[in-house]
This record gives structure tokens, sequence and C-alpha cells, in this order.
């Protein structure tokens, strides 16, 4: 039934400024609240073709878990889904937390996992055989290590939004009070070439580097260890000097140089006795994390799986990384080498574009491919127990940004505005 309001009734006038501005606020939430995305926890996850989904659990805000099965040939596959957002959550973890020394060497993805008290955790980048990531590493917005090789990395910008794509596009220099400018061509990866590597604590507590090198030590402000995107201080202690292999005290880096970087260091050294800027750029990215080959692009085959090799055509053990079209994460592991079969890589693309990714890539595999959720190893890792490896990618505790809080939060400032009495 409606009702008609005779014209001599109707109020005209126009509620206050701050009424109408809560209205406008209400009906925003009202709108944002009809478009809220569905998370993972409320929502059923796909289920690629082939697969039953056993088990389902929410970990957390924005976490859910899935463990899936595949008959002819078995199956048995691990899904971390993550809430669009919570990309943001994802944190790269280096192995003891450095790259060299003797506190260095591969360690368990559940101990890693502990020690961050994350949520949920897989493996992460390949490494060789001294233990070192062969590709970048970025955590926090800290720089950890620059390429060894240019791969694939999953990457994630300041507003949690990941992103797959070929090497980093990184810089860093040391500019001088008057104007010049040493460009480093390396951070905490060995000491190769002509170039300068710039060393934090991450690498180690001494360069490791040998009697050819040349190296100046630079005092960062206050007590920071981090090579973090800045134009922080960075001070020249003393000249520059022989000998290699300098320590890397506290709240310090060290820039090292053979042959044309070693001479480009001496004239550096003394320019920056007294000032000097260390410049860190990563273009906005705040983690990132290696890995090969890419698997999907735009929801197609990204890599040419009739290659013959048998990394491509067996069945292995599979770590993956996947990214769905509205923003969702996927952290898949895949068994292999026993009751599981294990995946061939056209397998896993299929796998992960079931899964509903569009965007993919295939981490360390093989006897490194581990699941842990809350520190427990989930899977059945290939050698019958859990291998130590370089680095995991850990799901930090805690939801993705909530769309609605701002806005909730304006409305009721401005109603309680309205509920003050004049003054």
């Amino acid at each position: 039934m409606t009702v008609d309001i005779p014209s001599a009734t109707r109020i005209r006038s126009r509620p206050p400024p701050a009424a109408r501005r809560a209205i406008t606020l209400l009906v925003a939430v009202v709108g944002l609240i009809g478009l809220a995305p569905v998370t993972p926890a409320e929502a059923e996850s796909p289920v690629p073709p082939g697969y039953r989904q056993v088990a389902s659990e929410v970990l957390g805000p924005g976490v859910v878990h899935q463990t899936l099965h595949h008959d002819q040939p078995a199956q048995s596959v691990h899904v971390a889904r993550l809430a669009p957002g919570m990309a943001g959550r994802l944190l790269p973890v280096l192995a003891h937390d450095v790259l060299t020394g003797p506190s260095s060497g591969v360690e368990p993805t559940s101990a890693m996992c502990t020690r961050v008290r994350c949520v949920a955790a897989v493996n992460g980048d390949f490494f060789d055989p001294a233990g070192d990531s062969i590709g970048a590493m970025v955590a926090g917005g800290e720089l950890l290590a620059t390429p060894g090789i240019d791969h694939i990395l999953l990457r994630v910008d300041g507003q949690g939004r990941p992103t797959l794509r070929p090497g980093l596009d990184w810089g860093v220099a040391v500019a001088t009070a008057d104007g010049a400018t040493l460009p480093v061509t390396a951070v905490n990866r060995p000491l190769s070439g002509d170039g300068v590597t710039l060393y934090s604590r991450r690498w180690g507590p001494s360069t490791a580097t040998d009697a050819a090198a040349t190296e100046v030590l630079l005092r960062l402000p206050g007590t920071a260890n981090s090579v973090l995107p800045s134009g922080a201080s960075a001070v020249a202690v003393g000249p520059a000097q022989a000998g290699g292999n300098l320590p890397i005290p506290a709240g310090h880096v060290v820039l090292s140089g053979r042959g044309a970087g070693a001479l480009a260091l001496v004239a550096m050294s003394e320019r920056a006795r007294s000032s000097g800027v260390l410049h860190v750029a990563m273009e906005g990215i705040v983690s990132a994390i290696g890995g090969s080959p890419k698997l999907l692009e735009n929801g197609k085959l990204a890599y040419p799986v009739d290659n013959p090799d048998g990394f491509t055509r067996n069945r292995h053990p599979r770590t993956l990384a996947g990214i769905t079209p509205g923003g969702e994460m996927l952290l898949v592991t895949a068994d292999g080498r026993g009751a599981s079969a294990g995946l061939t890589l056209l397998e896993a693309a299929r796998l992960l574009a079931g899964l509903g990714a569009v965007e993919a890539m295939n981490l360390d595999g093989g006897g490194s491919t581990t699941f842990v959720t809350g520190g427990a190893v989930r899977n059945v890792p290939s050698g019958g127990s859990e291998r130590g490896v370089a680095s995991a990618l850990a799901v930090l505790a805690g939801g993705p940004p909530d769309p609605l809080a701002a806005l909730l939060k304006q409305v009721t400032d401005s109603v309680n505005g309205l509920l003050q009495p004049p003054p």
C-alpha cells in the first residue's frame, strides 16, 4: 500500500550539512555492503575437474585450506586460498634469517613458519648447493638479495596486489654531497666482476670476500640494518680498506668491489666521509620471491610443456603459486614419488587453472615440496621427512583489508556529531 503525503505537509527544508554527509556516507556503506566480495571462507572454493575435496578448513580471516584427492593417477593436493588483499600478508622468509656465516644454511619450512607465527607456509625458491636462493628476495619492503639469475618473481605491492613477472626493477646507489653517485650492481650476492656489491647484516657477520676486494663501511641512521626503499644517510666510516672480508656491524652496510669497482670505492669513501645518502628503489614492491617457470599467463599456457626434459614431462612433487582474476592468491602443493604420483608441468598448469588461476608459476619442488599450517607439516614430503630449504613463503595472521571500516567510522563520527547538543 502506498500513502500519498498531501503537498501542504511535505517537508521542504533541507537537512543540515552534517546530516546530509551522514546520509551520503550511509548510502555509500549500504552500497558497498551489497557489492562486498565474498571471501573464500564464505564461498565454496572451486574444485578442479577429476579432483574431489576431502577437507576444507578456515585457517584464519581470509585464508582457507583445501585438501584435494584425485584417482588414476592418485594425487594428494593441498591448497591455501587467500582472499583478495591477503597477498599483503605474504612474507618470504630466509632460512635462519641470514645468507652466509656460521648461523646460515637450509632450514625446514615448518621451523620458518613457527618463527614468524604464520598460519600457513610453503617452501620457496630454488637454491644452489651452498643454500643460497637463486632469485631475488624482498621481505617487508627490505631488499634481502638481488637476483642471482633473472627468473619469475611473485611480487606483492604495498596495496597487497600480487603479480607474476620476470626480474625485479631495483636500483641502489650512494650519493655524496658534491653530486657524485656510485651505483651498486648487486646486493647480498657473491662479489664478481668489476662492479660494486652492497652487503647488509642479512648477508652474514662479514662480507666473506677474498683478499682482492676493497671495501668501505657505511654507517646507517640509528641501528638500522635494512636495505629499505629510502634516502637514508650513509656516512663512510674511515677510508676504503683492502684485504676483503670486512665485518658488518649492526647499523652498518659494506660496499665491496674489485678492479674498477675498487677504484670507484676509494674515490667515493673520501667524498662520503662527511655525508652520503644510500638510495634504494624497488618500484613499490614490498614482497618478492622467485621461481620458474611461469605456467599460466592471462589464462593460457605460458611454458612449452612439450619439452622433452624430465623436469617438464615426468611427474614430480610440485609447489605452485597462482592468482585468480579476482585477486585471490593460491599456494599449492602436490605430493609425489609415493602414494601420490606427482604432476607433470602440464598437469600442474591444468590443476591451477581448475582452481581458478589465470596467472601461475612453479616454485622449488621435489623433496623440497612442503605445506605447513600452524607450524605442522600437512603433506607427505617425498624424502620421508621434511627437507631443509633456503626460503619459505609464509602467510601471516591477520585478515584482508576491510573496505567498509573507514566508511563506517565516518558514518559513526557524523551521527555522533548530529547527536551532540548545539553549542
